[in-house]
């Protein structure tokens, strides 16, 4: 199939959290023949070093850096216009031209989203060939940061995760598969109807490579201290 992947962080090098997710199902379409067009941003600056190495893999590749401060405005804007924080935070104008004209280009067969927010980079059209990967209910987290002591963060943080928990379940509702990382997780979208659960949510838990990653055949006793 030819995919269009859409990331909120560039998914290479596998080396931390929700990168680590993000690179291996990238590399899982690729050894299955996929086509894989890859469109993501790119919080750290050293990231543009591995576009390279992500043009090895992937049949075209486009990288936007996200600078944390323009990041934040549009932010507080979205806030300010009583919309997600976690939105406007990812929102580009670039992202959105460089979407547009992929799929312009492309006859894709599908769309692959990592994180809730970039789902906004979908076009209506594609929707029913769309797979979300929120790994994480994001909404969760600022549930639990609105129960701090600051009484303007915890508002902040309850008003988002009150918006944000709305978008996550227009996501589920509007593409053919939304996927979290655990049942607790999935559990979480207590307002979906049964038939929505069963049709649309998939779990898909995280995992440990033991061809890769094998223990030694020392026990950690036997293993001399290194000075």
């Amino acid at each position: 199939m030819k995919l269009l992947f859409i990331s909120h962080r560039i998914p290479y090098p596998p080396s931390k959290g929700d990168r680590i997710r993000s690179s291996r199902e990238l590399q899982a379409f690729i050894e299955r023949g996929h086509e894989v067009h890859l469109l993501a941003f790119a919080d750290d600056l050293n990231d543009l070093n591995y576009r390279v190495d992500l043009g090895r893999m992937c049949a075209t590749v486009g990288i936007v850096p996200l600078r944390r401060v323009w990041a934040v405005a549009r932010a507080l804007v979205n806030l300010a216009f009583l919309r997600s924080l976690s939105r406007g935070y990812f929102a580009s104008r670039k992202m959105r031209r460089m979407v547009k004209r992929a799929v312009s280009d492309n006859d894709f067969d599908a769309v692959f989203v990592c994180s809730s927010p970039m789902a906004q980079y979908v076009p209506r059209e594609l929707a029913s060939r769309a797979v979300v990967d929120m790994a994480d209910v994001d909404s969760e987290k600022w549930r639990d940061r609105a129960g701090g002591a600051n009484p303007l963060r915890s508002w902040v943080c309850s008003f988002e995760w009150k918006r944000l928990r709305e978008y996550e379940y227009k996501v589920v509702t509007r593409f053919a598969n939304t996927v979290v990382t655990t049942r607790r997780e999935a559990d979480l979208l207590d307002r979906l109807d049964e038939f929505t659960r069963r049709a649309r949510l998939r779990t898909i838990a995280g995992g440990v490579d033991l061809d890769h990653f094998r223990p030694s055949a020392q026990s950690p006793d036997t293993v001399s201290p290194r000075l």
